[in-house]
């Protein structure tokens, strides 16, 4: 794979954080603030975003681990969103949530026009499973939990492609 097309794909993408010290604020942050590359040697140099390098050096404790090749063609940021949150529980190979705790999850929960469920399921659920299946290396189904018509939660069940 081309290094320069990576690290621009790993520029480009940006995610909304929340750090420990101030739980009330939202920062976007680039995973990389700048790449130098030396033309003759080929070596690159990064700079990491210094508001994410204390919590990089800990991930371990922090964060779910996954080869940065599956997000990097994602082009929905609920999909990279879901995808962590799944990955995150894959010892678990059915993890459910109410439609509240997933709108949350994936920090919508605000957005008025995804109170209703078509509404969250076409533009938010149904390209997150897409991408998350195509791109990544765990295949994703889900069902909808029904309480009369209404959906309530969703239930999803979680494999690794090298299990398949």
């Amino acid at each position: 794979a081309d290094i320069k097309a990576i690290l621009k794909g790993l520029s480009d993408k940006s995610m909304w954080v929340t750090f420990d010290d101030k739980p009330d604020e939202e920062v976007l942050c680039r995973w990389l603030a700048k790449v130098r590359t030396n033309k003759r040697s080929g070596i690159a140099h990064i700079k990491l975003d210094e508001d994410l390098v204390p919590y990089l050096f800990d991930l371990k404790n922090r964060f779910t681990s996954y080869g940065l090749r599956n997000i990097l063609c994602m082009k929905s940021q609920y999909s990279i969103r879901l995808y962590e949150l799944l990955k995150s529980y894959k010892i678990q190979v059915t993890k459910t949530f109410t439609i509240e705790e997933f709108k949350k999850l994936l920090m919508i929960e605000d957005i008025k026009s995804y109170n209703r469920f078509p509404s969250l399921k076409q533009k938010v659920l149904e390209p997150a499973m897409k991408e998350i299946n195509e791109y990544t290396d765990i295949d994703v189904s889900y069902r909808e939990i029904l309480k009369g018509r209404k959906v309530i939660k969703l239930e999803f069940h979680i494999k690794d492609k090298e299990h398949l």
